[in-house]
């Protein structure tokens, strides 16, 4: 039997059996299908009201840096010409066209998501925003080539 992990906006519920068929020991206690759907509920209802603000590491990409990377630096993901001169982001997390409110050192801008990035290896470390040329240079120099922002969905 294969294990099976069940996400539910990042918490994993883990079923009763193990890969050999053991019980596993983190599953302790047997739940009724009224009693999980309680806590799926309960869980919903306290994450609704969660602000989705995050800090994360930030670096810039131009087209020039897009065509190193393997992509053709024209297109994004999103289908629309890139730009690197309008307010726009790249990130694995959210849909296309969601804004962010992007902050750092008391600078605030809005993007919009047009584009995915950073690259695998740079998500994996944690970096979860890519800005446009135009959008880093609004909040610090390029010259810093990566900024620790704080950023938030904006409705």
């Amino acid at each position: 039997m294969i294990q099976k992990l069940v996400s539910v906006s990042g918490v994993f519920l883990l079923p009763k059996l193990a890969v050999d068929g053991s019980k596993h020991p983190l599953a302790k206690a047997s739940c009724s299908p009224a009693s999980t759907a309680f806590f799926l509920f309960a869980f919903l209802i306290i994450c609704a009201g969660r602000a989705q603000a995050f800090t994360t590491e930030a670096s810039y990409y131009t087209t020039k840096s897009s065509i190193a990377e393997g992509t053709s630096g024209i297109l994004t993901a999103s289908g629309e010409v890139f730009n690197e001169n309008a307010l726009t982001a790249a990130s694995w997390d959210y849909p296309f066209n969601t804004r962010l409110k992007v902050s750092y050192g008391g600078k605030s801008i809005i993007v919009i998501i047009n584009d995915r990035g950073p690259s695998k290896r740079l998500y994996k470390k944690g970096r979860r925003v890519d800005l446009s040329k135009a959008a880093f240079s609004a909040l610090a120099p390029l010259s810093l080539g990566v900024i620790t922002i704080s950023a938030e969905v904006v409705k």
